[in-house]
This record gives structure tokens, sequence and C-alpha cells, in this order.
């Protein structure tokens, strides 16, 4: 249980950094974000990295990227496509769902995003593959 609350502060606090969501003048937006995945389970996979091309219209963004998996001596290069729908647009706070494919399993998305001004940003995101093998959910 300590280690769950470890992994979950853990996660909010360094998980992810993005794309900045305040200040919008225009109804797009195109921009780049990188972002540092925590593995809860750390059976399957080790922590991953990955960078993306992010589209947004007014409350709809698209993210293309790439993300890098470790397995024991093994890694891989895995694309990773994601669309989110706004559930709360703040000025300041952003808070997203969305669903997605990685590699070739679908995803489930749930994105907050902090403004830190008009060009940079932070999230916090929890992300679910839904795999064939029920075990590596």
């Amino acid at each position: 249980m300590n280690r769950l609350i470890n992994n979950i502060c853990f996660m909010f606090l360094v998980l992810t950094s993005g794309a900045a969501v305040a200040e919008k003048p225009t109804a797009h937006i195109l921009g780049v974000g990188a972002n540092y995945g925590y593995n809860f389970d750390g059976d399957m996979f080790e922590n991953s990295q990955s960078i993306y091309f992010l589209y947004q219209y007014q409350r709809l963004q698209l993210n293309l990227g790439i993300k890098h998996y470790k397995l024991l001596d093994n890694s891989e290069y895995i694309p990773d496509l994601g669309l989110l729908y706004s559930i709360h647009n703040g000025e300041k706070l952003d808070l997203k769902v969305g669903v997605g494919v990685e590699d070739k399993y679908p995803t489930i998305e749930y994105l907050a995003e902090y403004a830190v001004n008009s060009n940079i940003g932070i999230n916090v995101a929890l992300n679910q593959v839904l795999n064939d093998d029920f075990g590596q959910n």
C-alpha cells in the first residue's frame, strides 16, 4: 500500500511535461511534447519515454508520436496515437479524456494539464493499454 501511495505521488510530481494550455490566441494550436511514463506494474516493461507532435482545434487534441520502452536488455520504439477531448477548459487547468492506439493496442487516457505560461505547460496523465492478454493491462 505504501508503494502504491509513493507511486501515485511520484506520478503526479514528475510524470510528464508537455504542451501549454492557457492563453490560447486562436482555435488552432501546433506543438511538440515529451513524456516520461512511470510503469506502476513494473512486470512487463520499465518506464517509458516519448516525444510527440500535437494539433489542437478548440477542445479536440490529436497527438502523434513515438514511445520508447525497455524490456530487460531489449528496447523498442512503438507508434503512439491519441485523440483527446477537453471536458474542462479553464484558463490555467485543462482536464481531458481520450482514446488512442499504442503499437497495435487501444488505450484509454486521462490527462490534466496546467499552463505555466502561454508557451509552456506541464501535464499528468493516466494511460491504460487494453492488451489482448488481460494480465498485461
